[in-house]
């Protein structure tokens, strides 16, 4: 296997202003951060032209791999490495919490705008992981 840096899921959403805890005794997880459906709506919104590699987890990331790279150079280490990022559903419980199931029911055409947009940043995040390898 490649070396890369140690593997974070939560790449995507820690870049839209996530939070990731890191218990002692536990896997690391991600703090909700969207009170409710229109704020998670506001937060994409926002996002939505923003430069993935102009946040402090990518550069974090950077530059253990461009490090790993420098002490393995036979291999070929992706500056993104580790640098994830979870699908849609995963990604919009993580962003609200348990309510965000709730929402589905209660709220349909808003959570229904709010899975969109978050899958549109979805892709244009795993976009950019792809461009940074080309």
């Amino acid at each position: 296997r490649t070396p890369g840096a140690a593997p974070l899921s939560y790449g995507h959403l820690v870049c839209l202003g996530g939070t990731v805890r890191f218990p002692e005794d536990a896997e690391p997880n991600l703090v909700p951060f969207a009170e409710d459906l229109e704020e998670g709506i506001v937060r994409l919104q926002e996002c939505r032209d923003m430069d993935f590699s102009d946040t402090e987890i990518f550069r974090h990331y950077k530059a253990v791999n461009e490090y790993l790279q420098s002490e393995f150079p036979d291999q070929q280490i992706s500056v993104v490495s580790g640098l994830g990022v979870e699908g849609v559903i995963t990604s919009a419980e993580l962003m609200r919490g348990q309510d965000f199931f709730c929402d589905l029911l209660e709220e349909g055409e808003t959570a229904h705008r709010f899975l969109w947009l978050l899958n549109e940043s979805i892709i244009r995040f795993v976009q950019f992981r792809n461009m940074c390898d080309a």
